[in-house]
């Protein structure tokens, strides 16, 4: 995550748009209390493959921040 911060390239590539619901479950993946992390659906739309994994990674910081800054027993 700090390489991303510091402005190095990722190593994951997409070329094709990639469904939001994917890169929200991608970011989510990251997150290490993900099971008190709901995704409600339906999420609509695309995001274009040359963003996706610093989105993922943006995200993935953000959900992270509120499962830290939550209480312990609640969904985030």
């Amino acid at each position: 995550n700090l390489a991303v911060l510091g402005g190095a390239i990722s190593r994951r590539q997409w070329s094709n748009p990639v469904s939001m619901t994917e890169v929200l479950r991608s970011a989510i993946a990251e997150v290490e209390q993900y099971p008190r992390v709901k995704l409600v659906p339906p999420i609509d739309g695309t995001l274009r493959g040359h963003a996706v994994a610093d989105v993922i990674h943006l995200l993935a910081e953000l959900v992270e921040n509120a499962t830290v800054f939550s209480a312990p027993h609640t969904q985030v």
